[in-house]
């Protein structure tokens, strides 16, 4: 059964009252919310009733107070909260919305919205902490409170000195209204994915290896735990490129008849992480994550597009390979099951990938081709300043890479854009230890990957003597793959 679990737009019964904003001096901004009546939204099983009595919201440079009277079958409690406030600035509702980051020593504050939208309303939902209920408080606000609270909500994040991203990492958890529950349950925030390797098998044919996955987060599991979803790249990006251009971020899958597949519709419902690897026609991946808040969904995003190519052999038999993974169309979305909508929640908030990989390997293990050196880059990575990690594979003349990630061992560490080197030639690498270098990899570490546009690049520089053309290299990646929409205890 469907759970009524408001997030975007709260459809209540709640008895709704006419604001009567006081202001006690230029600073301080004063909201009462007297005889408001609460509407319990999920676990009502006691028919117990709620209301606030001489509750009163201040709001002071971005900072909220809360203080007051909660009935509870007609028997007063003390109730106090505090916290921040949050503008969102982007998306369908930006300029519209602002989320708190609101605490309680007596209830669970799960989520604190002010909105400017088909009404101009502030909003709280409380979790019993002894029952589990979850009680929605609803109050209509003029607009110039709202626009107070909003400016004053920017004001806080100028004075705190977010930059995108940490801004984004503080408000997608807040629109998740499962976050704060103590009830909640918990799910795995990070899954590792690789992406499809070919090796060799124990009779010297080329097949395709079928990643392994495992799962890190709150409650790590042996299974794994994707659901693949197959959707063409051009249905995807056609999708998001209607969003941007859509003058309210938002567009309706039923009237674009689903861009061609159910299965579009399908990566906007439902619970947990998905994932489609695209090998036919445009390469690409996306992974996402999903949650439920009722009848709408939120689902962080994010595509990668593969490329890879080379320049030609040098004079003196040098050979560059490049291997490139680019962040498209990360978003954070909201579907809203009934309306068949789907919106824009927050631009550039996607999915992030975090200890991100990339391997080059050549088949050849009889030629007297080898790797020399190999460079890691990118561009709008955060956290650039981090250390990343070279790994290199060194076998045996004759001997096959056969698993690729098995086979690689650690190199050296060193700083982003900084080459690695294994030595100039065949006959120096044999004479240094008996071995040559037929794959190598990148790791970016804590340089983080998740800014649309943001690439990782891994060149691998090999020496290919005269007449020895057979080289053949491969790309792959392996990565950590981190939502910020769940947020663990």
């Amino acid at each position: 059964m469907k759970k009524l679990i408001p997030f975007v737009l709260l459809v209540l019964l709640s008895a709704i009252f006419t604001n009567q904003t006081l202001a006690s001096d230029a600073d301080t901004l004063i909201i009462p919310m007297d005889h408001v009546d609460g509407e319990i939204i999920q676990n009502d099983a006691a028919d117990n009733t709620y209301s606030l009595s001489q509750f009163v919201i201040q709001e002071e440079n971005g900072e909220v107070n809360g203080d007051g009277l909660i009935s509870i079958n007609g028997q007063n409690f003390d109730l106090a909260f505090a916290g921040e406030i949050y503008p969102i600035d982007n998306g369908h509702y930006a300029e519209n919305l602002v989320v708190g980051d609101i605490d309680s020593d007596d209830f669970n504050v799960l989520q604190f919205r002010v909105e400017n939208m088909d009404n101009t309303t502030l909003s709280f939902v409380l979790e019993h902490k002894d029952n589990g209920e979850w009680i929605s408080f609803e109050q209509e606000i003029d607009e110039n409170t709202f626009e107070r609270l909003y400016q004053s909500s920017v004001n806080f994040i100028e004075v705190e000195g977010y930059d995108h991203f940490e801004l984004a990492d503080k408000i997608i958890p807040l629109l998740n209204i499962n976050n704060k529950s103590q009830f909640k349950d918990e799910v795995e925030i990070t899954n590792e994915t690789t992406s499809p390797e070919t090796i060799i098998d124990d009779e010297g044919n080329n097949v395709v290896k079928e990643p392994e996955f495992s799962i890190y987060g709150t409650n790590p599991s042996e299974s794994d735990n994707w659901e693949d979803i197959n959707i063409r790249y051009d249905r995807l990006d056609q999708l998001f490129r209607d969003l941007k251009e859509s003058p309210t971020n938002s567009i309706n899958l039923e009237e674009k008849n689903f861009y061609g597949g159910i299965y579009v519709e399908d990566l906007f419902k439902g619970e947990g992480w998905k994932r489609w690897r695209a090998q036919s026609g445009t390469s690409y991946d996306y992974y996402a994550y999903s949650s439920e808040q009722g009848y709408n969904t939120l689902t962080q995003l994010s595509m990668i597009i593969p490329t890879g190519y080379h320049t030609g052999i040098d004079g003196e038999g040098i050979y560059h390979q490049h291997a490139v993974y680019e962040v498209l169309h990360g978003a954070l979305v909201e579907y809203n099951e009934l309306t068949k909508d789907l919106s824009v929640v927050y631009y550039n908030g996607g999915i992030s990938f975090e200890n991100f990989e990339i391997g080059i390997s050549q088949f050849s293990h009889t030629s007297r081709n080898v790797f020399i050196s190999s460079i890691l880059d990118g561009q709008d990575l955060e956290q650039t300043n981090q250390p990343i990690r070279y790994f290199v594979s060194r076998l045996p003349h004759g001997e096959r890479v056969i698993d690729l990630w098995e086979a690689l061992t650690p190199y050296e560490v060193k700083e982003l854009r900084t080459e690695s080197f294994f030595g100039p030639n065949y006959d120096d690498q044999i004479d240094y230890n008996g071995t040559v270098v037929r794959a190598v990899s990148g790791n970016l570490g804590n340089n983080i990957l998740r800014a649309e546009n943001a690439h990782a690049k891994l060149t691998g520089i090999a020496h290919i003597p005269t007449g020895n053309l057979f080289f053949r290299p491969s790309n792959y990646y392996k990565t950590d793959v981190r939502t910020n929409l769940f947020v663990p205890e």
